[in-house]
């Protein structure tokens, strides 16, 4: 939860919106359901959701109160401090990518994750910005396949 989960939806964005411009369909079904993991972990989405469906049936009263609750969540986030507790990971092979974790290696969350297609994109070198809010990573495609040879009777 907190900033980092804040974060992580972020850039679970950020590769649904690569997934899409690649034309990556795997790539943006991986990135859906991590969007849709996050979304349904996150008090402050729940609560968001729950006032909209409640202000949609027109119970204000019970909108009222997810309201104040919702500003509530907000405020105690907005207070806590988050300490740096994730690490990178660099996961090897040719479906790796890069993930993040807390230091004991539990709560594995994957920011880019490489497909084992041959023309699918790689995800690797990790690092964290200077202020520990977005990560910057490496990602290559596959070098181009040599171009055929040109046909004898062409030249």
């Amino acid at each position: 939860g907190g900033l980092c989960g804040l974060r992580e939806m972020r850039d679970a964005e950020a590769l649904l919106q690569a997934a899409v411009l690649t034309e990556d369909g795997v790539g943006a079904a991986k990135a859906r359901r991590l969007i849709q993991a996050l979304q349904d972990g996150d008090e402050l989405t729940r609560l968001r959701q729950a006032l909209t469906r409640a202000v949609r049936k027109e119970e204000f009263g019970e909108a009222a109160t997810l309201r104040d609750r919702l500003a509530e969540v907000a405020e105690q986030r907005a207070r806590a401090p988050e300490p740096m507790s994730r690490v990178l990971v660099e996961m090897p092979g040719s479906a790796g990518g890069v993930a993040t974790c807390r230091e004991d290696g539990s709560e594995l969350a994957w920011l880019a994750a490489s497909s084992v297609d041959d023309d699918a994109l790689r995800f690797s070198h990790p690092v964290w910005s200077p202020s520990s809010d977005l990560v910057a990573l490496v990602a290559s495609a596959p070098a181009a396949p040599p171009p055929p040879p040109p046909f004898p009777g062409a030249l």
